[in-house]
């Protein structure tokens, strides 16, 4: 098969992504496309896309994107400063596992650092990591979740405050949909979210 589409240069794919209806400060774009690369970003810009068309819809802004790119907790957390960005662009090539194996190598003092971060136990948190990426893999390997034994259990203390953390998460980003996160609409009712909703 022939490859025919030519190499861009990150502002060529900033001013191709400008030329098609975002709305942007091109520096900015250019800054945040470094850090993510652009079929990355892509995956963020698709359900604002005009039916049959590679143009946005009027209106279309960048923020509105970056809002549901940074929904994803680690980076919500560590990933506004200029120190953190050589980690995360080294984060962004790593799979789960090999990030899970890049945090159980670290220094206790920051295993524990990021672990509490998370309001978590360094404990709970490896359990969370190992319990996701067993999930995972069983995911990429299109097997099947329902009814399945994953054979590692994830330790939640009582005092754990995970809920209530979700939840100040998700309303500090009102304008992302939460039905494309597979939420139902009724989820705050719902047994594990009433009690703290």
């Amino acid at each position: 098969m022939l490859y025919t589409k030519t190499y861009k240069t990150v502002e060529e794919q900033a001013d191709l992504l400008i030329r098609r209806g975002l709305v942007c400060n091109r520096d900015t774009l250019i800054e945040r496309l470094n850090w993510i690369n652009y079929y990355r970003l892509s995956g963020y810009l698709f359900p604002f896309r005009k039916p049959d068309s590679d143009d946005f819809v009027e209106g279309t802004n960048l923020d509105q994107v970056w809002e549901r790119y940074c929904v994803v907790a680690f980076k919500t957390k560590y990933g506004d400063s200029e120190e953190s960005l050589p980690l995360w662009m080294a984060i962004e090539l790593m799979t789960f596992g090999s990030m899970l194996k890049f945090y159980e190598g670290m220094h206790k003092n920051l295993q524990n650092e990021i672990s509490m971060a998370f309001s978590q136990q360094k404990g709970a948190f490896i359990s969370w990591m190992k319990s996701l990426n067993v999930v995972r893999n069983i995911c990429a390997h299109h097997e099947r979740v329902w009814n399945r034994v994953l054979g590692v259990t994830p330790v939640l203390y009582p005092k754990n405050k995970s809920k209530k953390r979700l939840l100040k998460l998700l309303e500090s980003y009102p304008n992302v949909p939460l039905c494309e996160m597979g939420f139902p609409e009724d989820w705050k009712k719902t047994p594990f979210f009433a009690e703290v909703a």
